[in-house]
């Protein structure tokens, strides 16, 4: 029975994690992560392979739970790659957030980070504190 609840709460940690790698891909973004705290639960993995291990020396019996263990060690790993490589990028200034947005009835633009400009599909729009007429109204209305 102490199996079969340790195989289930394994089965929910993979789950969770397929979650989290799934919107870390979408967003490309790992805000709210921590390298740090990821890379602690790997070590609470590689602890619970080691556990099995010792097990298996004490008694003979590999536990088929070494395979959860291991399989949830790998999907950690990844998400903790894509921890480090969004940080990465975001701490170089490449922005990720994709939401532009005009508010109804005004000239004002929401500045918003794109994608490079390798993605076409993104449209940046411009600060319209750029707009050239823009500063021609606040330079004729300052004079």
């Amino acid at each position: 029975m102490t199996a079969l609840l340790e195989a289930a709460m394994l089965a929910a940690f993979s789950v969770s994690w397929y979650c989290s790698i799934w919107k870390m891909l979408t967003t490309k973004r790992a805000s709210g992560k921590s390298l740090g705290f990821v890379l602690l639960i790997v070590a609470g993995y590689v602890c619970g392979i080691l556990s099995k291990l010792a097990l298996y020396s004490e008694t003979g019996e590999l536990s088929a739970l070494i395979a959860l263990y291991s399989w949830n060690l790998l999907v950690t790993a990844f998400d903790a790659f894509l921890v480090w490589y969004y940080h990465r990028h975001a701490a170089e200034g490449v922005p990720y957030a994709l939401m532009v947005k005009l508010e109804r009835g005004t000239a004002r633009a929401w500045r918003a980070a794109a994608e490079p400009a390798q993605n076409a599909e993104v449209a940046v729009v411009p600060d319209v504190r750029d707009d050239p007429r823009t500063v021609e109204a606040r330079q004729a209305g300052a004079a």
